[in-house]
């Protein structure tokens, strides 16, 4: 339990320092990738974005799936807050953050993609262990049913 709080912790370190070392940095989106927004009336939905948009990194957070999870905002004025990016959508929809990461933590473009790959293996261990914890837990209670059950057997 200690090592996944652990996890927990490094994985919201690492991505508040990438957000405070990248906050004046403008990311401009490479393509047409569908990427989650944040609409004003606190809804979320899925939006496929314009080439050339820019952003600004202003936020990292742990999601609830244990999934860390980047918040940029538009540097236009658009019909929704913020998007937000999960690492494996990182590359693609910005694909020159890697070489930007690198040259800020003075690590090359390959141990900053190594950086970003270790994020998204310590998010998905998380998420793994959440699903097993349920999966664990609704066994648990189908065996108290019957264990539970004083009459169970009885004929």
């Amino acid at each position: 339990m200690a090592k996944d709080e652990q996890r927990k912790e490094l994985v919201e370190r690492v991505g508040t320092e990438i957000v405070d070392r990248m906050k004046d940095e403008v990311f401009v989106i490479e393509g047409t990738p569908t990427v989650i927004v944040k609409k004003p009336d606190g809804t979320f939905r899925q939006k496929p974005m314009i080439p050339g948009a820019e952003f600004f990194l202003r936020g990292a957070y742990l999601g609830t799936r244990g999934k860390l999870n980047f918040i940029f905002i538009p540097a236009d004025a658009q019909e929704y807050t913020h998007i937000e990016i999960d690492p494996k959508k990182l590359d693609s929809v910005f694909p020159d953050l890697g070489f930007r990461l690198g040259a800020h933590f003075e690590i090359g473009e390959e141990q900053a993609d190594k950086v970003i790959l270790e994020i998204m293996k310590l998010t998905e261990l998380a998420t793994a262990k959440q699903q097993r914890q349920k999966v664990e837990a609704e066994e648990a209670e189908k065996k108290s049913t019957y264990t539970d059950n004083p009459l169970f057997g009885m004929f």
